[in-house]
């Protein structure tokens, strides 16, 4: 599974930078979580708190430990974020290679292995950010009841055509079907007596 393929291509970033990738915000946060200095709401409070738990539930761990299970915990969290990415790109109508430039993309670059081990809100924070959008994304596209009757167009070389309609009825998602970037519930889109909708693979 992409999972595990991530997790073991993030794993050498994670060995050769035990027990993680510390910025200035992690040893403030983490002295927080020892009681060396009074919490403050300079860093993220839930990162601090995530970082609290960790610690807590491993306290016969030094506190070495404690952050290198922190870190493969965020590892594993960005592994799982991005194979769900990955399964859902794979799923879409882009060509082969961007699916595998994706896929190699999350793999192997370095800058993505460094950040899955990197001990600071912003990844976590990045992690919810991804799988918020698609789940707008989902919302957005869900398939509903169709905002207009079935529609048949013609359009010739030249013809200057004005879409006008009220907000919502389906403008853009028409001259997104046109352009074959978003699928048609039905129906076949023809171009110079050829058709082109059997992109989609029907």
């Amino acid at each position: 599974s992409f999972f595990l393929l991530y997790s073991i291509c993030y794993l050498p970033y994670y060995l050769t930078f035990f027990p993680g990738n510390c910025g200035a915000d992690t040893w403030e946060s983490l002295s927080m979580v020892e009681g060396l200095i009074p919490w403050t709401n300079h860093h993220p409070v839930l990162f601090t708190a995530a970082l609290l738990v960790v610690r807590k539930l491993t306290a016969f761990l030094p506190l070495i430990g404690s952050v290198g299970v922190f870190s493969v915990l965020q590892m594993f969290a960005v592994a799982a974020t991005l194979a769900y990415l990955s399964m859902r790109v794979l799923r879409t109508q882009v060509h082969a290679s961007c699916k595998i430039l994706a896929v190699g993309m999350f793999a192997l670059h370095p800058f993505v292995g460094m950040y899955s081990i990197y001990l600071s809100k912003d990844v976590l924070f990045s992690v919810v950010m991804i799988l918020l959008c698609m789940k707008i994304y989902d919302v957005l596209m869900e398939k509903g009841e169709p905002l207009s009757k079935p529609l048949t167009l013609s359009m010739e070389r030249g013809s200057k055509i004005a879409l006008v309609g009220a907000n919502g009825i389906g403008k853009t998602t028409l001259l997104k079907t046109l352009g074959l970037i978003a699928r048609p519930n039905g129906g076949d889109i023809w171009y110079k007596d050829r058709k082109v909708s059997n992109i989609y693979g029907d």
